[in-house]
């Protein structure tokens, strides 16, 4: 019947082990559609530390010359040609030493140590938000 195929039961049974959501109805095929099986709220906060990074690399590296050479030849070399195979913290942290951030600083400027690990320096980006939040005020 609707919603028996082995792709629904294959869903229902990871959606069972590791969703934070109640299961959907019984008859439904939720495959089929675009869905998160965690409640995104926490998701959520990658786009912005996403943000952060790329404003911080905007203002450091780009703004004064968007259309940079060196720079563009540094993100397309050290940032999209690894891809996935390289961890992203190394990414960025080589990224931003070629991109000119001062290699002789304890920590990048964009991004602060917290623990184990990286936090980006969302002062850039609320920068940003609140340029824009004026432009359409005006």
């Amino acid at each position: 019947g609707e919603g028996d195929h082995a792709t629904s039961r294959a869903w229902r049974e990871m959606a069972r082990k590791i969703s934070s959501l109640p299961p959907p109805p019984k008859g439904t095929s939720p495959e089929l559609r675009l869905s998160h099986l965690t409640v995104y709220g926490g998701a959520y906060y990658s786009y912005l530390f996403a943000r952060c990074l790329s404003a911080g690399i905007w203002h450091g590296a780009l703004a004064s010359d968007p259309l940079s050479p060196a720079a563009g030849e540094a993100i397309r070399r050290h940032l999209l040609q690894p891809g996935g195979g390289t961890d992203p913290a190394d990414l960025f942290l080589d990224l931003h030493h070629h991109l000119g951030f001062s290699p002789q600083a304890e920590e990048p400027a964009l991004v602060k140590r917290a623990g184990n690990g990286w936090v980006p320096d969302p002062k850039l980006y609320l920068q940003e938000v609140l340029q824009a939040s004026k432009l359409q005020g005006e």
